[in-house]
């Protein structure tokens, strides 16, 4: 599937999609098609192995 507009919400989970948690969107010089920089803060609360997904809106949802 090909997106039609630029990302503009970006969501991630350890949890192996159970949860969701908002990422930030780091500003871009070019608005359009193309990588999107990210960024989440987490704490690691425990050792062990972690499957992490991310998931992106663009602007026609």
């Amino acid at each position: 599937m090909e997106g039609k507009g630029v990302i503009i919400k970006l969501e991630i989970s350890m949890e192996d999609g159970h949860t969701w948690r908002k990422a930030d969107i780091l500003p871009r010089e070019n608005i359009g098609y193309g990588w999107v920089s990210w960024s989440f803060e987490w704490t690691i609360l425990e050792k062990g192995e972690y499957t992490i997904k991310t998931r992106a809106t663009d602007s026609f949802g």
